[in-house]
């Protein structure tokens, strides 16, 4: 009887190749992460400018 291991109770399997379509998939998902991130700390930014500034106008009127 042979001996049992993982290669001779399981075939290999030969590794999927990527198609062209899943590649443009796995980028354009990079540039949209890449680009909610950017947006996000802009919005961060500039409500935290907005806020400081009525906060600021509010002090000078008080």
């Amino acid at each position: 009887m042979t001996k049992l291991n993982e290669h001779t109770l399981f075939k290999p399997v030969a590794p999927v190749a990527r198609t062209l379509m899943d590649k443009t998939t796995q980028v354009a998902r990079e540039i949209v992460t890449t680009e909610t991130a950017a947006r996000t700390s802009k919005t961060d930014r500039l409500r935290k400018a907005r806020l400081a500034k009525i906060l600021n106008d509010q002090r000078e009127h008080a």
